[in-house]
């Protein structure tokens, strides 16, 4: 049993709220990833016998999830986390159902969408998301929405 505070019972309450009202399918799944950190935090997982993650990949999203505009790779983020990188690689996909590259980028992507919303420039939008070029955006931006980044901004706008 988790016993949490009153604060923390208002995080959760406001947190699941937003989750219900994004209106954005992958707005909505990292949403439900921050809450399953904050869970996971609580519970102080470290083990993956019983089928939860281990501490270093919840450690990981958390990692992500704030540092999505650097340059991060594999290999550095398992050193960072003490555990050797083909492990790191395999049970954080086998947790999270996607490679952490492609974690990373749809960080990035949610972001720049934010960014994009409240008008911000694509070059500069690129740049605080961690892209090295706007053209990387675009090209991100493409494989994953099958639009523009432009366009899918301008659709988040119109009623």
């Amino acid at each position: 049993m988790i016993t949490i505070s009153e604060s923390q019972t208002q995080y959760f309450k406001r947190l699941i709220e937003n989750i219900k009202q994004e209106p954005d399918l992958l707005g909505k799944q990292l949403l439900v990833y921050h809450l399953l950190l904050r869970i996971a935090k609580l519970s102080q997982w470290n083990t993956p016998k019983n089928g939860n993650p281990a501490h270093y990949v919840i450690q990981a999203i958390s990692y992500l999830e704030n540092h999505y505009n650097e340059k991060i790779t594999a290999e550095q983020l398992a050193k960072q986390l003490f555990v050797g990188r083909t492990t790191f690689m395999t049970e954080f996909k086998k947790h999270v159902g996607i490679t952490l590259g492609e974690y990373l980028t749809v960080c990035r992507l949610k972001n720049a969408i934010r960014f994009l919303v409240d008008g911000q420039t694509l070059e500069n939008t690129a740049k605080q998301c961690g892209f090295s070029d706007s053209s990387g955006l675009i090209k991100a931006f493409k494989k994953r929405f099958h639009t523009t980044p432009y366009q899918y901004a301008k659709n988040k706008k119109e009623p």
